[in-house]
């Protein structure tokens, strides 16, 4: 019985030393995926451990709404952020002629503007017709020129 025991604790170790072997040969990857397999093979249902927190994640789009600004100064050119540099390279593709104004709360000395976007550039939306920003009638804006 004991040489049996003997053997037993030989071929384990044996075992140990080909598996070590066989694991630090793996490059990082597949030691990584070798790894989390087993993982999940002893622990089942513990994924949600792993799961990475997403409600912190901002898409570009909140990006350029946190950091935009309607007129940037020449003296900005040096933007430092990553945000702030997004931020601008928006601001340099906007067609900056003519602006949309939102006139709803005027009466409270609330006037909204932005700039107009390809599509009312094309149309001519403030330029040839009334940049107002809910009018959808086109009405012929006057010359004032004479």
């Amino acid at each position: 019985k004991a040489h049996r025991d003997v053997l037993l604790t030989e071929y384990s170790l044996e075992e140990k030393r080909r598996e070590k072997h066989n694991f630090l040969a793996l490059d990082a990857y597949t030691r990584h995926k070798k790894l989390i397999n087993d993982y999940l093979l002893c622990y089942p249902g513990t994924t949600a451990k792993l799961q990475r927190d997403t409600s912190r994640d901002r898409t570009d789009f909140d990006v350029i709404r946190e950091n935009h600004q309607f007129l940037w100064d020449e003296a900005d050119e040096d933007v430092t952020s990553w945000e702030k540099q997004l931020a601008k390279r928006y601001y340099d593709k906007l067609f900056k002629e003519y602006c949309i104004c939102d006139l709803t709360y005027y009466k409270a000395n609330k006037i909204a503007m932005r700039w107009r976007t390809e599509q009312e550039l094309i149309v001519g939306k403030g330029q040839f017709s009334c940049g107002e920003k809910t009018l959808q009638v086109r009405r012929q804006v006057e010359d004032l020129g004479g």
